[in-house]
């Protein structure tokens, strides 16, 4: 408009000035070309603008990774000091030269480290595993805690390279007293199962030595209410190797026994007194507890697990874009914490029913989960269940979870026909699992036909 505006004028003027039409029409037409020039030339100003804005954004997102760089780096370094503390502790003593099946009383690989780098619940009776850490409780019979680290995919497309059929629950623990060992009579007969703390399915993946150490009484199993430990235990498990591993890049898991006061009696006879400086103590609280066996292996009152997942880096950089640096930005971990009672769990129980506050956890515990990143501003975690759905498969999921390795168990035609049984019956959907499963198992059964008609012609 001010352009055309500006053309007549010039039109005008020109033709006052007694030049000719054709030449102001020329004059005009390079003026509006030069206002063209103009508007462009702002435009590109502008678009500068914007990328240098981008480019600020940038710069200062990679001056915060690398501040997050440097914390990790820190933290790293700590990590080996801590390493080098633990060899320098235990450099010679009576656990020099034992068999790796035992384990050590030190770290002695990278996965170490990695379970190590934000803290351990406490520093009491460690004992270092092929994929886990342990602290041992010799009072008790049970461990303290078991810390794991599940990677992104492990349950996935990695083959199985141990099996549970040649691991056995038992006490081939060394560095603890023959006095202070449970063993496998304590718990037969109890009315308790031997609930693993580290599953022995999150081993199958690993070599036997791995999946062996998660059937070791002291370090790595409870007392466990036996349709708790099948059921909702198990639907956490899967929560944390399957739903969870498939959506985080790393996903550390503290599972342990918990001992929560729970009983109460009131005193008789107590009355207030008017005018007492101090209100009568009028009730009296206890911790009750089972203990089965010999041994007096410890039953606790309830179990948890405390988890610690590590975002992707797509999904940090996203959390980057929705935040524009308006101070609203997440942490790249979430940590959420559980406590279940230790007895059967209705089927209508969703996970968050048992999801706690970590300060809650730790003071009935007396433990305290990755304590590095309670001063870390850039690594804070945040909730959990506010970053991902927490709720663990249906029980008809559990049913088809659980097909593959029932059949997978089966050591006869007929176990196996009670699967199939089974499968009916419950209107269970043959998932593509479950075909590979069934095709293996008889597979199976036909090299054991074979090898029986073999030995048979030898024999003759």
């Amino acid at each position: 408009m001010i352009g055309t505006r500006i053309g007549k004028l010039v039109v005008a003027t020109v033709a006052a000035a007694g030049v000719t039409l054709p030449a102001a029409w020329y004059l005009r037409e390079n003026i509006l070309y030069t206002e063209q020039l103009e508007d462009e030339l702002q435009r590109q100003i502008d678009v500068t603008k914007t990328h240098i804005q981008k480019t600020d954004d940038m710069l200062r997102q990679v001056t915060e990774l690398n501040s997050r760089t440097s914390v990790m780096v820190q933290k790293n370094q700590e990590t080996i000091d801590e390493l080098a503390y633990y060899r320098s502790m235990y450099g010679v003593d009576r656990f020099d030269g034992m068999p790796a099946e035992h384990g050590s009383p030190r770290p002695t690989a990278p996965i170490h480290a990695q379970l190590m780098q934000y803290g351990l619940p406490s520093n009491a009776n460690l004992w270092f595993y092929d994929q886990f850490i342990v602290s041992t409780n010799a009072e008790r019979r049970v461990p303290n805690w078991v810390i794991q680290l599940i990677e992104r995919g492990d349950h996935q497309d990695k083959p199985k390279t141990s099996d549970r059929k040649k691991s056995g629950f038992n006490n081939n623990t060394p560095h603890i007293s023959m006095l202070n060992r449970a063993n496998n009579k304590d718990y037969l007969g109890s009315g308790w199962s031997r609930g693993h703390m580290v599953p022995a399915g999150d081993m199958q993946m690993y070599n036997q030595l791995a999946m062996n150490q998660t059937f070791l009484l002291n370090s790595n199993i409870v007392p466990q209410d036996l349709q708790n430990n099948v059921n909702f235990w198990y639907r956490l498990e899967v929560f944390c190797k399957s739903d969870l591993a498939k959506h985080f890049d790393n996903v550390t898991v503290v599972s342990g026994p918990v001992y929560v006061p729970n009983l109460v009696e009131p005193i008789p006879g107590v009355v207030d007194t008017p005018g007492a400086r101090f209100p009568k103590k009028k009730e009296r609280r206890y911790l009750k507890h089972e203990v089965i066996g010999e041994n007096n292996v410890a039953v606790p009152t309830h179990l948890f697990k405390v988890i610690l997942a590590e975002k992707t880096l797509d999904q940090q950089l996203q959390d980057k874009e929705k935040s524009n640096g308006n101070g609203t930005e997440k942490s790249k971990l979430v940590v959420g914490a559980f406590m279940v009672p230790n007895e059967p769990i209705p089927s209508t129980a969703k996970l968050e029913d048992y999801e706690v506050s970590l300060a809650t956890l730790e003071k009935l515990s007396g433990l305290e989960f990755f304590g590095r990143l309670r001063n870390s501003p850039y690594l804070h975690p945040d909730p959990l269940c506010e970053e991902f759905p927490c709720s663990v498969m249906t029980e008809l999921d559990l049913e088809t979870w659980n097909i593959p390795r029932r059949i997978g168990w089966s050591r006869s035609q007929k176990d196996l026909d009670l699967v199939l049984t089974d499968i009916q019956q419950k209107n269970i959907p043959t998932t593509p699992q479950i075909s590979k499963a069934l095709d293996d198992k008889l597979l199976e059964f036909e090299k054991e036909k074979e090898k029986e008609k073999s030995n048979q012609i030898k024999s003759i």
